[in-house]
């Protein structure tokens, strides 16, 4: 097991596991991306009954962003090395996972990956980052 735990599946998920990976529409940002039409990449960190909340991946984080290194992974899109941020989260409703066109799945984090994006996120909100 070379570090090839996540599996390129594609299509939808609708019932997200921290550490899944999806493209997420700019539709589903109530400010735009300034990305254009081009999905983001969305990591899974919060599961609620309505939605699920998604920090970003970058290869260019924003000045005063937490980063946290995210390794190229081809098997699910990461296509170059970058970094997960807490900056630019997505608050993503559930209904839209069934919706490949808004939220495309992509795989899942390999296990140290998802952890890692765990911990990140729990001092994220230990730092009152939440929404930012």
């Amino acid at each position: 097991m070379s570090g090839e735990m996540a599996f390129m599946t594609g299509g939808t998920k609708t019932d997200p596991e921290c550490g899944d990976v999806y493209r997420v529409s700019p539709k589903m940002s109530a400010n735009g991306d300034k990305h254009g039409s081009n999905g983001r990449l969305s990591g899974v960190v919060e599961i609620s009954k309505r939605a699920v909340h998604t920090l970003t991946r970058t290869t260019h984080p924003d000045k005063g962003a937490r980063t946290l290194e995210s390794a190229k992974n081809d098997a699910i899109g990461l296509t170059k090395d970058g970094y997960w941020t807490d900056v630019n989260q997505r608050p993503v409703p559930r209904s839209a996972l069934a919706d490949e066109a808004l939220c495309r799945y992509l795989g899942r984090l390999p296990e140290d990956e998802a952890r890692a994006l765990g911990s990140f996120w729990a001092t994220t909100l230990m730092l009152g980052r939440k929404n930012f």
